[in-house]
């Protein structure tokens, strides 16, 4: 039943969920000549993954027996495997003594596996980062912004997924809480949004944002965001993106003059202190505001 599609009221039972689009905004931190073709490929991507059939499945009343009343049975649950990290990721496994117990407590927590010595050196160093610093910093941050907004911070395998047509596997790649989200802001027909990063085969990653709510047509093009700003190298497009979702899913700026490249030291220490990497601090998001950013950026000097 954990990966049965999302239940809907039986009113809604003939319409695809891909109806509830109400926007799609492509965020790339190096916009080039094929970023308008690399989103419409993934706005087709995600139109078709939530027409499909397993993701709303039609839903039939039938009558109780006992009182004769009709009753929403919903879909009838299949049986998926569920996917599970492909052979060739770039995770390091390390030995039981490699790892702190704090380590493998976070991970268990996060639902990931246990973060690596080479994630910390590539975050710090300034280096590119890996999926897994991007997918666990994406959950703290839905953790926390799911308390007032309806917000989906997908895992990398999510876009990857859906990307290469596996939609089924897509949604079986959302952690269980996810999905029951889902379910329950498509029937109660209320705001709601979907934030994928996606490594698009270039060595680059972007974010996909989709926000649903009530309508009757699926928009036709994606918007390639003018605000998000551009970086100036080849390796911080990851930071890029762990900051871009924060943003959207926190409702803060995206504008490109309230950050820039110049950020991104600070950036890449914050992400490592909020996952609580650094010594004697606990997972925990430190900029939630347009606020938090500008005392991030301009620290009070210690007294």
């Amino acid at each position: 039943a954990e990966l049965a599609a999302p239940r809907v009221g039986i009113d809604d039972a003939d319409e695809p969920i891909s109806n509830h689009i109400a926007s799609a905004t492509f965020y790339d931190s190096m916009v080039a000549s094929d970023s308008n073709t690399l989103a419409a490929f993934v706005l087709d991507g995600f139109t078709k993954f939530c027409g499909g059939a397993f993701f709303l499945s039609k839903v039939a009343p039938s009558r109780n027996a006992t009182s004769g009343t009709l009753e929403d049975q919903g879909p009838t649950p299949k049986k998926e495997k569920r996917y599970t990290r492909p052979e060739d990721a770039t995770f390091v496994q390390l030995s039981s003594d490699e790892r702190s117990s704090d380590e493998e407590q976070q991970a268990h927590a996060s639902g990931f596996e246990p973060h690596t010595a080479r994630s910390k050196t590539r975050l710090l160093n300034g280096e590119a980062v890996d999926d897994d610093v991007i997918s666990l910093h994406g959950s703290l941050v839905e953790r926390t912004a799911t308390k007032s907004n309806n917000v989906v911070c997908a895992s990398t395998y999510f876009a990857q997924k859906l990307m290469e047509g596996e939609h089924r596997a897509a949604w079986s790649v959302l952690r269980r809480e996810q999905r029951a989200n889902i379910r329950r802001w498509v029937k109660q027909g209320v705001r709601w949004t979907i934030l994928a990063p996606w490594h698009n085969g270039s060595f680059h990653w972007v974010v996909c944002e989709f926000r649903f709510y009530r309508r009757t047509s699926t928009p036709s093009t994606i918007t390639v965001s003018d605000e998000m700003p551009q970086q100036e190298n080849g390796v911080d497009c990851g930071p890029f993106a762990i900051e871009a979702v924060r943003r959207r899913a926190f409702g803060m700026s995206i504008d490109r003059s309230k950050w820039s490249q110049r950020d991104m030291s600070l950036v890449r220490h914050l992400i490592y202190r909020e996952l609580g990497w650094l010594q004697g601090h606990q997972p925990a998001l430190l900029v939630k505001t347009d606020s938090d950013w500008t005392r991030a950026q301009h620290p009070e000097p210690a007294s």
